[in-house]
């Protein structure tokens, strides 16, 4: 199976238009979280507006997904007035078969897989994959690289512990120390979040036990993004094929990218 795992869109269009336009080359896209930006939830893009705009975009979506929600994409109801969108209830409207959101757990290929919702102190037992936006507190996943502040989350890490999935794939933190960490058996991933006209994403083959990280920032960044390197072996899939047990950063520019 091959996987695109990205987050963090905050209402970008472009990001958005690409992923519709890519996804026909994966068997599953998992999109963990912050899908609108509530920091632009002003006159020129309320959330009413960013939300209709979004689920337009998800409209699009054929292939198989599994969207979670993330902070920026709940908020909560008004006491004095009914909105059907809050707590994340614009997501779940969206709902339909192949495309799964918070609180559902799916079998796909051979995969259990549990999109859990923002903030849910309880995952599903007996998951593989889990798709959530926060990523687990005390892993390098979760720590910015700029301030060494880790703004992961407790609950997440405790259901880790707990339920040890093969897989956490989440978001939230923009700039990572690692894009990848493992916590005994368990592989958690996080894209980041890039300057470019693609988001920054991961692409996941379980067949052939690669990892790949792709980062198209910049003109200004491209300096950045020329180095292929080597890292540590990867637990979940390299119990899954040992003669294929290493993982592949590429970062690559732009205009690689597009070739």
């Amino acid at each position: 199976m091959c996987i695109l795992h990205t987050a963090d869109f905050h209402h970008n269009h472009g990001w958005f238009d690409w992923l519709i336009a890519q996804q026909t080359k994966f068997d599953l896209l998992v999109l963990a979280g912050d899908l609108l930006d509530m920091r632009a939830s002003g006159r020129q893009y309320p959330l009413s507006t960013q939300v209709k705009e979004v689920r337009e975009k998800l409209a699009a979506l054929k292939t198989p997904a599994a969207i979670c929600t993330g902070n920026h994409d709940i908020w909560m109801t008004n006491p004095i007035a009914t909105d059907v969108w809050a707590e994340g209830g614009w997501l779940k409207n969206c709902r339909r078969e192949n495309l799964w959101i918070d609180g559902d757990i799916f079998k796909f290929m051979d995969e259990h897989i549990a999109v859990v919702k923002h903030n849910t102190d309880r995952w599903p037992a007996r998951a593989s994959i889990v798709v959530v936006h926060n990523p687990p507190k005390n892993l390098k996943t979760s720590v910015n690289a700029c301030n060494k502040i880790d703004f992961g989350s407790h609950d997440v890490a405790r259901n880790l512990v707990q339920n040890r999935p093969d897989f956490v794939l989440c978001g939230h933190v923009h700039n990572p120390v690692a894009w990848m960490d493992s916590w005994e058996n368990t592989t958690v991933l996080n894209p980041g979040f890039g300057t470019g006209p693609v988001p920054n994403h991961i692409i996941i083959d379980t067949e052939s036990c690669e990892i790949i990280r792709v980062i198209a920032e910049t003109k200004k960044h491209n300096q950045k993004t020329r180095r292929f390197s080597l890292t540590p072996v990867c637990p979940a899939l390299s119990r899954r094929k040992t003669d294929h047990n290493h993982l592949i950063i590429r970062k690559i520019r732009n205009s690689i990218y597009w070739k």
